[in-house]
């Protein structure tokens, strides 16, 4: 079934299952962006996908034309994502489209109002778009240097514009960045880079709608549009936030306004680590690329590679920005980091796993399997006395015991006549009926050709044992099993000679084992004895280290403080556990941790003592780690010690 004739009820079903795919803010985005997009979406009254996944395409307009991502040498992606939200919209309160629009042009008016350049005002001057044509939107990219932005409220917005093949063309090479040639004759009116984005928030209806009209709006919508399904928020009035985030999201546009708008191209790469991620990654959306080509199958979304890319990009740049407008840090190219870590680009690898998940959701059919016929059962044989007679509704056993002894050698009676006994009466029938309805087998008739073997319903016979005394009742519970024995158990219960009841002596020892994981132990609940002796060669490291101020980030990238519990790699060097390790350093008494500077961790810092300063305890410390005095004491002895009044600061 092609996207062409999907039926709006077939449309609705695909969007319920895509609302099915669970998104976690936490695992596609940092603390940093998750608290402002958690914060900023409850003063908006919608849901937290409904404002940030246009953020991400705000962003990535804000960082200009001379602004990528380096892959490889010749692998160079540029900032460009294209977002597209579906969500119902059965209550208006806030269009999350038009607010994030209004931002973005303040944002913009402020940039160009604050710079004295003549140069940036031109380039900064207007590179946010609405409806257009394909003229209209070339002479907006010839002011703007290859530099759009457009938000829309509904996809039929943009479907309006894309009757024409060569303009679906035309979008496709703007969703690469690539250039423009309107003429090849004239050199004037190519642009040589564009950097073009667009955010839609639409309703399914008029997503559907956008799919069904035109052929090449699913072409866009295919291999351009990072789209997601979110669910309409019901929050009450009570729920919405009072507190005003629009000066922090007009600073975060600011901020990347200016810092990638002036001076010049400004290249971001990976760590060593965040490539090793990136390759393992990319080899893995590669194996299944082959896989379903093998099947035919366009599982795999077709530029995930290079939104990978991107959305590490973008999601590196907006938890800088967010960290640097927290702790009110200033924004320079000398002081803005360009490496993008192995974190992120994990995070960008869930976010797509995510769109992935749900576009195939969305596009792929709901197909309802058709029952299987159920197999007939052959009718019941009861076997009374060595005779096979077929068991009809007329044949239904008493409610009594099968073997108590006033039915033993009775056979329900066979009423033959069709007419009713007089004593029959409505009510005792239906309440037979709802007695016996768990009991009866429905008749069926098998076909001619297939062999039916008789089943086995009931044994009645009256050649089994029976007590003599039928008064007795039969109590199977042993009270005292202990006290007697094989031979006395059977006469104790006065059992019939040709049945009899053994107790074994051994009992089944295979009792099920619940593995229950070890309690999880932080350092500081640890005593100072396992302390010493699980991390003795981290504490080594860092007593004999040539400092005498160290942070917890100086920790991770010296590597001096691993943490044993991590699962990850990636997660093996953090600044929480080097920031727990120093402070257990600190209980053992060889230094003091101070900060963090008004809630600011990043002052945080561990200043060692000298060894004229031990005690008794620390000495025998460094005497079990073989650490001697000069060697303790190295930081306060060396040359760029006595250059710095007796201490090397190394501080974030």
């Amino acid at each position: 079934m092609t996207t062409s004739t999907v039926t709006p009820k077939e449309f609705g079903r695909r969007f319920r299952k895509a609302l099915s795919v669970p998104f976690l803010l936490n695992q596609v985005c940092s603390t940093n962006i998750q608290d402002f997009v958690t914060s900023y979406a409850a003063s908006l009254g919608c849901t937290e996908k409904c404002f940030f996944f246009p953020l991400l395409s705000c962003a990535a307009s804000c960082m200009g034309t001379e602004c990528g991502v380096q892959l490889t040498t010749h692998w160079l992606e540029p900032p460009i994502i294209w977002t597209l939200v579906v969500t119902p919209r059965s209550l208006q309160r806030i269009d999350v489209a038009e607010h994030l629009k209004l931002q973005l042009l303040q944002a913009q008016n402020e940039a160009w109002v604050l710079d004295k350049d003549e140069d940036s005002k031109d380039h900064l001057k207007k590179f946010l778009f609405d409806i257009f044509n394909l003229n209209q939107l070339q002479d907006m990219l010839r002011l703007s240097n290859g530099h759009g932005l457009a938000i829309y409220n509904s996809a039929r917005a943009l479907y309006k514009n894309l009757l024409q093949p060569e303009e679906a063309d035309i979008l496709l090479r703007l969703h690469s960045g690539l250039a423009w040639f309107s003429d090849s004759r004239i050199t004037r009116g190519t642009l040589t880079k564009t950097r073009v984005n667009f955010a839609i928030v639409s309703t399914p209806n008029a997503v559907h709608q956008t799919l069904t009209g035109t052929p090449n709006f699913q072409e866009l919508f295919h291999q351009c549009f990072l789209t997601t399904c979110s669910e309409e928020s019901h929050v009450k009035f009570g729920q919405i936030s009072e507190i005003s985030e629009e000066e922090k999201l007009r600073e975060i546009f600011v901020s990347l306004l200016k810092l990638h708008c002036h001076g010049g191209p400004l290249i971001y790469k990976m760590s060593a680590e965040a490539k090793e991620k990136f390759s393992q990654i990319h080899d893995e959306l590669t194996d299944k690329a082959k896989q379903m080509a093998r099947k035919s199958a366009h599982k795999v979304f077709q530029p995930a590679l290079a939104y990978l890319g991107r959305l590490s990009c973008v999601l590196h740049v907006l938890d800088n920005i967010i960290d640097a407008i927290n702790y009110k840090i200033p924004v320079t190219r000398l002081t803005w980091n360009t490496e993008i870590n192995a974190a992120t680009v994990w995070q960008a690898r869930e976010l797509l796993g995510h769109i992935i998940e749900q576009r195939h959701a969305l596009m792929e059919p709901t197909t309802i399997e058709a029952t299987q016929q159920k197999l007939q059962q052959p009718a019941a044989i009861q076997i009374v006395d060595g005779q096979n007679v077929q068991r009809t509704p007329q044949m239904l056993p008493s409610p009594r015991g099968l073997f108590s002894p006033n039915n033993v050698n009775r056979t329900p009676p066979i009423q033959n006549s069709p007419r009713l006994q007089s004593s029959f009466s409505f009510n005792s029938a239906r309440r037979n009926l709802m007695n016996n309805r768990a009991r009866v087998v429905p008749r069926t008739y098998p076909s001619q050709n297939t062999h039916v073997r008789p089943v086995i319903a009931s044994v009645s016979s009256a050649g089994l044992p029976v007590s003599k005394d039928p008064g007795l009742p039969f109590n199977p519970i042993i009270s005292n099993c202990e006290a007697i024995n094989n031979n006395n158990l059977n006469s104790g219960l006065k059992l019939p000679s040709t049945l009899s009841v053994s107790v074994s002596d051994e009992t089944d020892s295979a009792q099920p084992i619940l593995l229950s994981r070890a309690p999880f132990i932080s350092v500081q609940d640890m005593s100072e004895e396992e302390f010493l002796s699980s991390h003795k060669g981290s504490v080594k490291k860092l007593l004999k280290h040539g400092v005498s101020e160290i942070s917890p980030s100086r920790c991770v990238q010296l590597k001096l403080t691993p943490d044993p519990t991590a699962s990850d790699e990636s997660q093996k060097y953090t600044p929480s556990f080097a920031r727990s390790f120093l402070k257990r350093i600190e209980l053992l008494g060889f230094g003091i941790c101070e900060g963090p500077k008004n809630g600011n961790l990043r002052h945080f810092v561990f200043k060692k003592k000298k060894f004229s300063a031990l005690g008794d305890e620390q000495k025998k410390i460094l005497n079990d780690l073989n650490i001697s005095e000069s060697e303790y004491n190295k930081c306060f002895t060396s040359m760029a010690a006595q250059n710095q009044n007796g201490k090397l600061v190394c501080l974030e």
